[in-house]
């Protein structure tokens, strides 16, 4: 199965991650190249992610507005309207709550990386578990470069076992709960996005996985004879 330009994969994975972060002054610059990458292999997010565009605060005033929001979404401190983290969901995914933070985290000490790839919050939680789809895309594109053909299948793998029993799993639910309580239209399409991006990884990690189990088949793999 051929994937989309993995170079936009990564810009995208970087950007969305970073619009999960407290609004700050670089929220623009990931809005932007959320923008750019994003509708290049998800083409359904070109309305939405132009509606980020339009309702990018333009003030400090504006900012501290978001940044209300964020809060009330994803961080509290009394209810959480959209909790950011896997365990939450973990009924969906047939893993015990802690079962779902200690296999992300041994997945990311696995492929190199010591701590939550955010480096600030649980394993589980959307920003590290984005970073991480980015990084493994990013090592899988470097391999590519190298032509190490071993590698790309390494870091290919990684990524279809990680995705189907993480993000690509609670993920959308995550998303739904941003896209029914986000109060702006800026979370709101933040959401859209989001599970549309999710909903097209989720296609590509099962058509690669399909292609890698056809490509390892023993029809596949038999030489063929020549007659006698």
């Amino acid at each position: 199965m051929l994937e989309p330009d993995i170079i936009a994969r990564v810009e995208t994975y970087k950007a969305l991650t970073r619009c999960f972060f407290p609004p700050d002054e670089q929220l623009q610059q990931s809005v932007e190249n959320l923008a750019t990458h994003a509708p290049t292999w998800v083409p359904e997010v070109n309305a939405s992610t132009l509606t980020m565009l339009k309702n990018l605060p333009g003030d400090e005033q504006g900012r501290e507005a978001l940044r209300v929001e964020h809060a009330k979404l994803f961080l509290g401190p009394f209810e959480v309207l959209a909790p950011p983290f896997g365990s939450v969901y973990f009924h969906v995914n047939k893993m015990l709550s802690h079962e779902s933070i200690d296999d992300a985290a041994e997945r990311y000490r696995e492929a190199g990386v010591a701590t939550a790839p955010d480096r600030g919050n649980p394993p589980d939680h959307v920003t590290a578990e984005l970073e991480f789809m980015y990084y493994l895309l990013f090592q899988e594109h470097a391999a590519q470069c190298r032509d190490d053909a071993s590698a790309v299948r390494e870091w290919r793998d990684r990524r279809t076992d990680f995705f189907p029993i993480h993000l690509g799993t609670w993920g959308p639910l995550f998303a739904g709960r941003v896209i029914s309580f986000a109060q702006t239209p800026f979370y709101k399409n933040l959401g859209l996005v989001t599970k549309d991006i999710l909903k097209a990884e989720m296609r590509l990690t099962t058509g690669a996985v399909e292609s890698e189990r056809t490509e390892r088949s023993p029809e596949a793999m038999a030489v063929p004879t020549t007659p006698g």
